[in-house]
């Protein structure tokens, strides 16, 4: 069995906040949880930034479902590449909504989301950077909302 991560963007059609919002990440928390999926979800307006981790095929399998989402547009896959560990191994699915998290640097997000959507390649280390300090955050003062 090999290990992935996969990161991508994309913007939703529509706002997706709220109670909408919440529910979607705890559906996508059971279900990843019976995949083996792990990963983090950041919400800034209409862009995310999603990271998933675990076994290739079924990784790249809720990529396929998440590209067929009516909900999403531009979606751009980032990077899909083996991992020896996991950055969120504890995390089902966790989700920061930028517009929520007085801690968050709102405008390195966006800063950092803009980037990758320019430049594919160029943005990727510093989209896994803003990652790993966030799990970092979260680990020590917890300002996601854990599903």
């Amino acid at each position: 069995m090999s290990f992935s991560r996969l990161l991508y963007i994309s913007q939703a059609k529509t706002l997706i906040a709220g109670d909408e919002l919440q529910t979607l990440v705890a559906t996508s928390s059971e279900r990843n949880a019976h995949r083996g999926i792990t990963g983090l979800l950041i919400a800034s307006g209409k862009n995310f930034l999603q990271i998933l981790e675990g076994e290739d095929l079924q990784v790249q399998s809720l990529y396929t479902r998440i590209e067929k989402d009516p909900r999403h547009q531009d979606l751009q896959q980032l990077l899909f590449r083996p991992a020896s560990s996991r950055m969120f191994p504890r995390w089902g699915m966790n989700i920061v909504v930028a517009d929520q998290s007085a801690t968050l640097d709102r405008a390195r997000i966006d800063k950092t989301l803009l980037q990758l959507r320019l430049s594919k390649s160029d943005g990727q280390q510093d989209a896994l950077t803003l990652l790993d300090e966030f799990r970092r955050q979260f680990e020590s003062h917890p300002i996601a909302k854990s599903a």
